[in-house]
């Protein structure tokens, strides 16, 4: 049982890094948000072990999507190099409730590298859930946007 809650923590990655498009450039929003957005969520990012690669985040409001998000319409996906990922800004975000996940693609090879299915590369997710086996819920991950300018710290964590 305790494999199985690896192989799902890594397949979710998996799926999220493969569809989020490659890092062509420093800080790329992909998706754009209505005209009626009013925030802008500030991330702080921590424990990176190297400058090496492209940290992938993807933001979604959907707990169906979470914490892959790469099937949902409205999430919002940013590739940063690792070396310029410390500080990271969301844009134009209507006020509501998001989960944030991330990984830290060290190789820039579009996915979570694993070694007997537990994940190689770092990851992260909002509100610093405890990872014990699997993903968090989006409930331990999730957040109330509901002021103009909110924050979040993320600690990357490496299994190795």
């Amino acid at each position: 049982m305790e494999n199985a809650y690896r192989v799902t923590l890594t397949a979710a990655f998996v799926a999220m890094a493969a569809v989020a498009p490659p890092a062509t450039q420093a800080a790329t929003d992909i998706a754009s948000e209505p005209a009626s957005a009013r925030a802008v969520l500030d991330v702080q990012i921590s424990a990176l072990r190297s400058q090496k690669g492209v940290v992938r985040f993807c933001l979604t409001r959907d707990r169906q999507y979470f914490p892959d998000c790469s099937k949902d319409p409205a999430a919002r996906h940013l590739n940063i190099a690792a070396g310029d990922a410390g500080n990271v800004r969301f844009g134009d975000l209507p006020y509501g409730r998001y989960a944030l996940s991330l990984i830290h693609d060290e190789n820039n090879n579009a996915k979570l590298d694993t070694r007997l299915g537990i994940p190689f590369e770092g990851f992260g997710f909002s509100n610093n859930p405890v990872i014990l086996f699997g993903p968090p819920s989006f409930r331990a991950a999730s957040f109330l946007i509901d002021s103009a300018t909110p924050h979040q710290a993320i600690n990357i964590k490496y299994m190795f």
